[in-house]
């Protein structure tokens, strides 16, 4: 019975280790992964934006 358990843990292991591998590699390639937003105004015009009313109504997300 005791070796039945070994063996039955061994299998459930390499399993979980298997499905590890295969998730980690099939992740999105590097150029397709998520790079955030790229800004392209100019510092100046996100500072004007951004006034003291907009800063005080404005909510996260």
């Amino acid at each position: 019975m005791r070796r039945k358990a070994i063996a039955l843990v061994t299998v459930g292991a390499a399993l979980v280790v298997a499905a590890t591998v295969v998730v980690i590699f099939r992740g999105p390639a590097s150029d397709e992964a998520a790079t955030g937003i790229h800004n392209t105004r100019a510092p100046q015009d996100i500072a004007s934006h951004w006034t003291k009313e907009r800063m005080n109504e404005a909510s996260p997300g």
